[in-house]
């Protein structure tokens, strides 16, 4: 497969689009109502039970989002592979992959417990400060920028229902 191709086949599943999202414009706002509401029916259905199972599925969703978001981006600009280092899956907000797959591994405890404060304190300010402030994840790439909102989602629910 040629560069030219692959480049192609990128932006197809990318979903790349000519205009990136903006601040506070419809995809923004979008993400913010869906936040709200999300994390009001999260709050008032949540049991202690639940919070195993939310972070399995939370951790399961963000590290297929990581997945593709490194293929997206490793192939961006000129179709041939060129890993982005700075897109490494250790990032600051790519912790919660890690923190919330090892709560789900492990049984209730000091190591879990001292993770799920983590996960509450740190998930609810880092989600939504990207939340509030979102230049920074948007990109021309609109499943990344889908995928980045959801994760920043994820992190701020789990955050609340961790620290409930």
């Amino acid at each position: 497969m040629t560069a030219e191709k692959t480049l192609n086949l990128i932006k197809q599943i990318g979903f790349y689009v000519e205009n990136k999202p903006n601040a506070f414009g419809l995809f923004h706002l979008c993400w913010l109502a869906a936040t709200v509401l999300a994390i009001l029916f999260a709050l008032k259905f949540y049991n202690k039970k639940m919070l195993n199972v939310t972070y399995t599925i939370t951790a399961i969703v963000m590290i297929i989002g990581e997945v593709y978001k490194q293929i997206i981006l490793s192939f961006n600009q000129t179709g041939n592979f060129k890993y982005q280092w700075y897109y490494f899956p250790m990032q600051f907000c790519s912790t919660p992959i890690y923190t919330f797959a090892l709560c789900a591994i492990l049984r209730k405890g000091k190591l879990y417990d001292w993770l799920s404060v983590y996960n509450g304190v740190y998930c609810l300010f880092a989600g939504f400060t990207v939340l509030m402030l979102p230049d920074t994840v948007y990109s021309y790439y609109l499943g990344v920028c889908v995928l980045s909102m959801l994760h920043h989602v994820l992190m701020v629910i789990v955050g609340a229902i961790a620290l409930k």
